[in-house]
């Protein structure tokens, strides 16, 4: 069985056209329907909708419906009228819903039960602490925009929009001497990002850290991360940017990558979207170009693949994308977002989820797109059981 999550209307919107203009996947195809059927009974929708809205709805489809017999590729014949009216209820009826087909049939999108919505748990935010080389701690969520300290010839600023900013600016001469460490921490349930010294931005996903120097000196860029980040390195031919974890590293020039190493996941992802990385572990070194994933699973051995870069960057974009993702996986990212614990009652259902799931839903939204496979669950203050 295989789930298909789809949390927004512009996805609803691509699907449709999809079906449309001949390229609708099988899934696509059995998603529409089951989401129609979901709807069709349901008394006053279509009312919902003015004349206007109506005839434009009418002059699209129709247009679409002659567009589409010329093209060549066969498509599995659906009523276009349910599709219309699929079409219609995106603007006025639902945000989020939940498509799963079984080997045989289809089943329809279902409500959150009454448990998961009396008892909800918000979405996480931008927080972090910030922790100075003399150990003091500033609870970044808490402070106001402008400058709020300084390290060595580093001004750190808070900017309106939350960034946190090494700002070099008021430097004559770089100089050098004792080097000063910083780390950002996110919580469970929180997020951040930060300008480096060299002009590099940094997303950290919840349950991570970045330490830092305020100011690189020497020939190299160095930086730890624990947890997820998303970096955008400043180019600088002549001072590599090197990003340790655990015991291994990635090193770059300039390019835009994400690494996410959890000590709960399965092993280190580091995904290339832009330029040229290396990743060492041990005594294997391997490079990674754009549209590539490498894997490391706790051996020296590094895997090297083709990457789902939607997903692995989806969580700084503001969503979860799951491809093909069992259960757990799916559970691991929504518990570290929503800062809560999740149990599991009886066997773990064994559906793979696809789809989307916006971050800025609460608990009960995100959890009622995966229902409808079997599984449910209730909410008891932080925690959520599986059962």
């Amino acid at each position: 069985m295989e789930a298909f999550i789809m949390d927004t209307k512009a996805e609803l919107n691509r699907i449709i056209q999809h079906f449309l203009d001949g390229t609708a996947t099988p899934e696509e195809i059995r998603f529409l329907e089951a989401y129609y059927d979901h709807f069709e009974g349901r008394e006053g929708l279509m009312q919902k909708l003015s004349a206007s809205e109506k005839d434009m709805l009418e002059e699209k489809m129709e247009a679409a419906i002659f567009a589409g017999t010329r093209k060549s590729r066969p498509v599995r014949r659906i009523s276009y009228l349910r599709i219309a009216a699929a079409a219609v209820l995106v603007g006025v009826c639902i945000t989020i819903g939940l498509y799963f087909a079984k080997q045989k049939g289809t089943s329809a999108i279902e409500p959150a039960p009454q448990s998961i919505a009396a008892n909800d748990i918000k979405p996480g935010g931008d927080k972090a602490v910030l922790i100075l080389a003399d150990g003091k701690k500033m609870i970044l969520d808490d402070t106001q925009p402008g400058e709020i300290s300084q390290q060595g010839k580093a001004i750190i600023r808070k900017t309106s929009t939350g960034q946190i900013i090494y700002d070099l600016s008021a430097i004559t001469a770089p100089g050098s001497g004792p080097v000063s460490y910083n780390t950002i921490q996110t919580p469970v349930g929180g997020q951040y990002q930060v300008v480096l010294a060299d002009g590099t931005k940094v997303w950290l996903n919840s349950k991570s850290s970045l330490h830092f120097p305020a100011v690189f000196q020497g020939s190299e860029r160095v930086v730890t991360l624990e947890g997820e980040g998303y970096f955008e390195v400043a180019k600088n031919a002549a001072k590599p940017f090197a990003v340790k974890v655990n015991d291994a590293e990635v090193k770059v020039l300039g390019t835009h990558f994400n690494i996410m190493a959890y000590p709960d996941e399965s092993g280190m992802k580091t995904t290339l979207l832009e330029g040229a990385v290396t990743i060492s572990k041990g005594m294997v070194t391997k490079p990674l170009q754009p549209g590539q994933q490498a894997f490391i699973n706790g051996s020296d051995k590094i895997e090297v693949g083709k990457a789902d870069v939607e997903a692995a960057t989806a969580w700084k974009n503001g969503y979860f994308k799951f491809d093909n993702a069992d259960l757990r996986t799916v559970m691991r990212q929504l518990s570290r977002w929503y800062d809560m614990e999740v149990s599991y009652e009886g066997s773990v259902p064994k559906d793979k989820l696809s789809g989307k799931i916006r971050r800025n839903i609460n608990a009960s939204k995100a959890l009622s797109l995966i229902e409808g496979t079997g599984v449910r669950f209730r909410i008891e203050g932080k925690k959520v059981i599986v059962f």
